[in-house]
């Protein structure tokens, strides 16, 4: 079978692009909107948002892009650790997350394209983006976390496998596991450039888990 000149280009062009969508953003990958709407006349002195990540707060006029259908909402489970789990102490372990109709493997590179663009769905309604686990010590079964303190954190940046599970092994071989104490672990789902799931309903199941365990 022979193709001219002019397809082959396009077939090129459409596998380059499908291999770059998964893949961490360059610097400045993508193009923040300027300031408008609430932005243009915002009375708190905000920096505009542009692709970094503001600490002191800034303002978006991202638009919130593509919402998914009731039936395509996001809904996610911790496999492991389970709620109540005993973990023994300086060990590593992987915890294990899945998520339904999330399209996942799409994170872009937070440094530089954060809040860059708007929600996006794959070509079945399903939004394209990736997770995060959280992991927070705990002084007491009702202590509220702050959230600028973590025991551990990492994006899960890569496909899930064939069965929808994401995988992270929490610890290193330098600092294994956990010290001894309570802890919570919390998924953070989250669309290509970062932002929270937009779903079309408010009374929904969360599209993210908890759980909270122990180590001894």
């Amino acid at each position: 079978m022979k193709f001219s000149l002019g397809i082959i280009l396009i077939l090129a062009a459409t596998l380059i692009f499908e291999l770059s969508e998964a893949t961490i953003g360059a610097p400045n990958s993508f193009k923040t909107p300027s300031p408008s709407g609430i932005c243009k006349k915002n009375k708190h002195g905000l920096k505009a948002a542009d692709g970094t990540q503001i600490k002191e707060g800034f303002c978006s006029s991202q638009n919130f892009g593509e919402i998914p259908s009731v039936a395509h909402m996001v809904s996610t489970r911790i496999l492991f650790p389970r709620n109540g789990e005993v973990l023994h102490v300086n060990k590593n372990f992987t915890a294990r997350v899945k998520s339904i109709h999330l399209n996942t493997g799409f994170f872009s590179d937070p440094l530089t394209d954060y809040y860059d663009l708007p929600q996006q769905l794959d070509n079945n309604g399903c939004i394209f983006g990736h997770s995060h686990i959280v992991i927070q010590a705990l002084e007491g079964r009702n202590d509220v976390p702050d959230p600028t303190v973590f025991a551990f954190f990492k994006g899960l940046n890569d496909p899930a496998d064939g069965s929808g599970v994401l995988s992270q092994v929490v610890g290193t071989k330098a600092q294994p596991g956990l010290p001894r104490g309570i802890y919570r672990m919390c998924t953070m789902t989250s669309s290509f450039t970062h932002q929270p799931l937009i779903m079309p309903v408010a009374q929904r199941g969360s599209q993210d888990d908890c759980v909270n365990f122990r180590v001894k």
